[in-house]
């Protein structure tokens, strides 16, 4: 089932794409590389190339790359799309806008440009999701941030806060122990929820502590960070704690700037099968973006390639 269906003239000028992919993480370049393969004009259009494998520091989990860096891994992707002539690849672009018109997609980027497609793949992946205390709008910048691969180096012989107790939150650490002279991690679960591989690491990290089951409620300071307020879950006795640099590293949510035509969950992720196909003949979604997927950067790339797959049997039964 399809919403919000617009269907109006189709005397169209502009080129008719096969597949539209939406994002330039690992499930959208993947999805490149397979619908190209297949022979179909293929257009790819993101604001970020690589995602979050961009903006990721180590990595040791992508089959054949026993540890490489995220940036360095995501311009290996963008040199792989390269190879092929039918993909037009769009940087730093976002869309804004998909509508269905007839059997076919139009979608409008933020500066209004239009494109048309006959299918597409909506590797949209997922963005930071925020703690939405007092100062951490104020702040951001300015001592608060999402990136220690970024901001990290910033913050050299410096105290930091590092909120979550997964996988982000673990790597974060991990990271800022190279730069930072004192590090506590903050979770509201009662233990640390990331991988035993990355637990093991910063339990050998001299200049880390870890506040369990708390939360921080404010963040405070001049012109930039100076200190904030957590918060006990039990006891819910709260106390200032001074800290150069917050780094939030909670988690992502799906993006909320397409009004996707397709059925989602609870969570706002789409919904779909085990062939990517989404709730709308033709919409396909990969990777973060779906209910369905793990995020790894290994499977975000095997469930582009799927969604490419498909997409291509779906025009050829249109044909």
């Amino acid at each position: 089932m399809c919403y919000n269906i617009d269907i109006i003239n189709k005397d169209i000028s502009y080129m008719v794409y096969d597949i539209a992919i939406i994002g330039t993480g690992p499930a959208g370049m993947m999805a490149a590389v397979y619908a190209a393969r297949k022979g179909n004009k293929t257009l790819l259009v993101g604001k970020e190339t690589g995602g979050q494998v961009g903006i990721s520091g180590e990595i040791d989990n992508y089959l054949g790359f026993p540890s490489i860096d995220g940036t360095e891994l995501s311009q290996k992707f963008k040199q792989h799309i390269w190879k092929y002539e039918n993909i037009e690849l769009i940087e730093s672009k976002e869309i804004k806008k998909l509508i269905k018109q007839g059997d076919e997609f139009e979608l409008t980027d933020q500066d209004d440009k239009k494109y048309m497609t006959q299918s597409v793949i909506l590797a949209t992946g997922r963005i930071t999701r925020w703690l939405n205390v007092p100062g951490e709008e104020k702040f951001k910048g300015r001592g608060v941030s999402a990136c220690a691969t970024c901001d990290g180096p910033f913050f050299k012989d410096k105290a930091v806060v590092v909120v979550g107790g997964g996988n982000s939150g673990l790597e974060a650490v991990e990271l800022l122990d190279k730069f930072a002279s004192k590090i506590t991690l903050i979770t509201n679960e009662t233990e640390l929820r990331g991988d035993k591989f990355l637990r093991d690491k910063i339990s050998h990290l001299d200049k880390v502590d870890i506040i369990y089951g708390s939360t921080v409620t404010k963040i405070m300071g001049d012109m930039k960070v100076g200190s904030i307020m957590i918060k006990n879950l039990k006891t819910q006795e709260e106390k200032e704690l001074n800290t150069d640099g917050v780094f939030v590293e909670i988690g992502y949510e799906p993006p909320r700037s397409i009004e996707a035509l397709t059925d989602k969950d609870d969570y706002g992720t789409i919904k779909v099968n085990n062939k990517m196909e989404s709730s709308c003949p033709g919409i396909y979604a990969p990777g973060d973006a779906n209910d369905f997927s793990e995020a790894q950067i290994i499977i975000a790339a095997g469930e582009g390639a799927t969604a490419a797959i498909e997409a291509s049997k779906y025009l050829s039964k249109k044909s």
